[in-house]
């Protein structure tokens, strides 16, 4: 039954119909990802907001500067395990990033080298 409920949801996930904005421009101001298609848009000091209830698409915009605001445990959580793999931007300021556990900097996972910051 939950491999059932499962597909249910993967499928509607799927099938979910984005919101387009083409050629729009953002500056210093949230911008909602859940349901909405970003394409040839310019984002510009922005943070971007994203609560995970909704599938989004970003593609051949322009991003200078950005944060991200991760309305929800479950993915603050999948933020810091790509934080603590190197798959996100070295460079990117994670220290205002409150989880459950605490900031990106406080948790520490066995056999990692220490991240500089």
């Amino acid at each position: 039954m939950d491999a059932l409920r499962s597909r249910d949801a993967d499928a509607e996930w799927s099938n979910t119909v984005k919101v387009p904005i083409v050629g729009k421009s953002y500056r210093n101001e949230r911008v909602e990802l859940d349901g909405f298609s970003y394409s040839n848009c310019t984002f510009v000091n922005v943070t971007f907001v994203y609560k995970g209830q909704r599938p989004y698409d970003l593609a051949g915009n322009t991003i200078q500067g950005c944060y991200v605001d991760a309305a929800s445990a479950p993915l603050q959580g999948l933020i810091v395990l790509l934080y603590h793999l190197y798959l996100l931007n070295p460079e990117m300021d994670l220290s205002d990033l409150q989880t459950v556990l605490g900031t990106p900097s406080e948790i520490k996972v066995d056999d990692q080298k220490e991240r500089n910051p």
